[in-house]
């Protein structure tokens, strides 16, 4: 059954899909996908569970404003549908509701095992990593800092990453991977799990860190106990179980440290 999935959510959300992805594979052939064309790639470009990924969508907040998004959804929708129609797909889901957290489980009518989300790095992805890491730090040992989650409210502030770093661990190189966005994401977290210390915010790559059982030095959440409740559980299924080991959550912090100059 030749499926492809409307998938209009961020990047973190893609990487919360594969345990559903994995299941419906188990007895089905593996679908495709179509996710903002903002982004350059996703953490699903190399995912065995998926056939395609189409970069097509409209970001249904940044597009049409964050307090229109009862427009900005069904506009993603519709140019999903479109490309069905284009490509010949049978059959289309459409990852949303508006109001509600979809359960990807019943979305694909899946019975999962293993919640844990997946990450898949090819070996392009790790040779370019190991160039730029080669580049920017040579063979020394450095910190990992992302800045910006993709969400101003849920960011560090400018530089605050490096301070902290450096005020907590004896180390004088950082790789900075807001500014490397010509890199895949995938690059990114081989980048990530090569570091020696990691402060990110409720991003992509703290979400990555877990799936990669990585550990995270300071995870930081200013939205509170609520938002790290919606990652730290399996929300997206039903389930109040953490997708990742205990330990890896003692790193969130609320509020953020001042820092000595």
């Amino acid at each position: 059954m030749k499926i492809l999935i409307i998938f209009p959510h961020a990047l973190g959300d893609m990487l919360l899909l594969t345990p559903a992805l994995k299941a419906w594979c188990e007895s089905n052939e593996p679908p495709s996908i179509v996710v903002q064309r903002r982004f350059n790639s996703s953490p699903l470009d190399h995912c065995p569970y998926v056939d395609k990924v189409y970069y097509k969508l409209s970001d249904p907040w940044q597009d049409f404003g964050h307090h229109n998004t009862q427009f900005g959804f069904p506009a993603t929708q519709f140019e999903g549908n479109a490309l069905a129609i284009k490509e010949g797909f049978k059959h289309v889901l459409f990852a949303h509701e508006e109001g509600k957290t979809i359960n990807y489980a019943n979305m694909l009518q899946v019975d999962i095992k293993n919640y844990k989300p997946e990450i898949f790095i090819s070996n392009e992805d790790k040779q370019n990593a190991y160039k730029v890491i080669c580049e920017l730090v040579g063979n020394n040992s450095y910190g990992f800092v992302h800045t910006h989650s993709g969400d101003p409210n849920r960011s560090l502030p400018i530089d605050y990453g490096k301070k902290w770093i450096h005020n907590h661990f004896d180390l004088s190189h950082i790789i900075e991977i807001d500014t490397l966005l010509h890199l895949s994401i995938t690059t990114g977290f081989e980048i990530l799990k090569q570091a020696s210390a990691v402060i990110v915010p409720n991003s992509i790559y703290w979400q990555a860190a877990g799936a990669m059982d990585k550990k995270v030095d300071l995870g930081y959440f200013p939205r509170g106990p609520e938002d790290l409740k919606r990652r730290k559980y399996e929300a997206y299924y039903d389930k109040k179980d953490p997708f990742y080991k205990k330990e890896f959550y003692n790193s969130v912090v609320f509020e953020l440290e001042t820092l000595s100059e």
